[in-house]
């Protein structure tokens, strides 16, 4: 069977407190989320475990319509949500067996960010304990284990990825700690420290569950909270993608993958371009669903297209020569082999990125 993708972003920013990030939940707000249990029908162990170390403590993320002028009720009380929070446990989506569960977790806290270190040990804890009541066994590489400590980013989530599948893991969880980029905040109030925490999940089975999160925040109290903010937002989507899944019954109507294997890829701004130009090609007419990065090794890459299309209509996207003034030039793919199930082609030329807009 083909592994399928469910794949989510979710990309946050603010410039203050983010709404979740709250101080303790009223005792009103955790009694009426607490009462709740008794219409939810909990008959796991793990599920009872994480409403009252997870849901009860975090309680107004599941309440509905909740304002600071409205009084909150039972019926406030959001259950499909929580279903939805308790519907992801590892062993048993992913359908591997319990030691068969290892998750490789690399929390990368930025060198010139003091208030980032500062935070580590409170979030690996964080990360530590909502990973493990999934079902998962912590696995934590080193920097030297991935060859290359000063990997960040998009490269480093693409590393983790690639030993996930080289070691079969069960997937991955990458926690970056940074200052907050300028562009995303306002010159006001500079003199505060903006923080930023992304998070990237993997579940790794015969689908595959995706979520990437990043959230700004105010001070280094909030950065502790950040993270778990984001996992429960990641296990919400896992939950919400696997409730789906099983209504629509099967895989049957899931499209196919087509393997591309790009050789000739020098750096990773050279792979960056490679990606950028292939999505353009591809994901922008519709021609297929989603492009995954599957391996990357030393002058080569591997995506995984899952598409209806067939592999010669999709060789033919990416041998298009067209060439658009003011836009990106053709992507200079050189095929030498195509099956029905992959593509193997070279980079005739280096690709790189179009002129911004105004350049001569």
């Amino acid at each position: 069977m083909t592994t399928r993708v469910l794949f989510s972003a979710l990309v946050i920013f603010t410039v203050g407190s983010f709404p979740a990030i709250r101080a303790a939940e009223s005792i009103e707000i955790r009694n009426l989320v607490l009462d709740s249990q008794s219409r939810l029908t909990l008959t796991e162990t793990w599920q009872k475990k994480i409403f009252n170390e997870e849901v009860v403590p975090q309680a107004s993320r599941f309440i509905k319509d909740l304002k600071a002028d409205t009084v909150a009720t039972a019926s406030s009380v959001d259950l499909e949500s929580i279903r939805r929070y308790l519907a992801f446990f590892g062993p048993k989506v992913l359908h591997r067996d319990d030691k068969d569960m290892k998750l490789l977790t690399y929390v990368r806290s930025e060198r010139d960010c003091s208030a980032c270190t500062v935070a580590l040990i409170e979030v690996k804890r964080a990360v530590a304990a909502r990973a493990s009541a999934r079902g998962f066994v912590l696995i934590w590489p080193t920097a030297e284990d991935l060859g290359d400590p000063t990997l960040a980013g998009e490269a480093l989530e693409l590393a983790l990825i690639t030993r996930a599948k080289e070691t079969n893991a069960a997937g991955v969880l990458l926690v970056q700690l940074k200052k907050a980029p300028i562009d995303t905040i306002d010159a006001a109030g500079s003199d505060l420290k903006r923080l930023q925490a992304a998070v990237f999940v993997l579940a790794r089975g015969e689908q595959e569950y995706r979520f990437t999160g990043k959230l700004d925040v105010i001070g280094e109290a909030a950065l502790g909270d950040a993270v778990p903010t984001l996992l429960t937002e990641a296990f919400l989507d896992f939950g919400s993608k696997l409730q789906s899944y099983v209504a629509s019954g099967a895989s049957e109507d899931a499209p196919s993958e087509i393997l591309l294997t790009v050789q000739g890829v020098q750096d990773f701004a050279n792979y960056q371009a490679l990606k950028n130009r292939i999505e353009e090609l591809l994901l922008t007419p519709a021609k297929v669903k989603s492009i995954d990065k599957r391996k990357i090794s030393r002058g080569q890459v591997t995506f995984a297209i899952r598409t209806d299309k067939n592999s010669e209509e999709i060789r033919r996207s990416l041998a298009s020569t067209t060439s658009v003034p003011g836009q990106a030039p053709p992507l200079a793919l050189s095929v030498t082999s195509s099956d029905a199930a992959s593509i193997q082609a070279e980079l005739a030329a280096p690709i790189t990125a179009p002129a911004s807009k105004g350049a001569p």
